[in-house]
């Protein structure tokens, strides 16, 4: 479903276009048995590369976008995570993509 929501802009409402979507949620886009995981930067969340994610999946590819823990959240759960919890949350997307494909790019 998508939104149309006003904004200003110097002085004039205009109107973009949002996705009913919460963008700092993971995203699973079935295809084939190839999959593809992807990582978001450091403090962004899954929606940065979504993009991506949704053009690899119109070429046939599954596509798991991860979000790291701590991102997409606040600052005081941030500071709870390490690179550690990051590299954990990265080995667990590639396990669900492991669970779903023969074949990784």
């Amino acid at each position: 479903m998508e939104l149309r929501k006003p904004f200003l802009l110097r002085g004039v409402v205009m109107e973009t276009t949002v996705l009913d979507v919460d963008l700092r949620k993971e995203y699973l886009f079935e295809g084939s048995d190839e999959g593809c995981l992807v990582i978001h930067g450091f403090t962004g969340t899954p929606a940065e590369l979504r993009l991506l994610g949704e053009r690899l999946h119109s070429k046939g590819y599954t596509v798991y976008g991860v979000r790291l823990k701590g991102h997409g959240t606040n600052v005081e759960e941030m500071e709870k995570c390490t690179y550690k919890d990051w590299i954990d949350s990265a080995l667990e997307g590639y396990n669900l993509l492991r669970s779903r494909c023969k074949k990784f790019t």
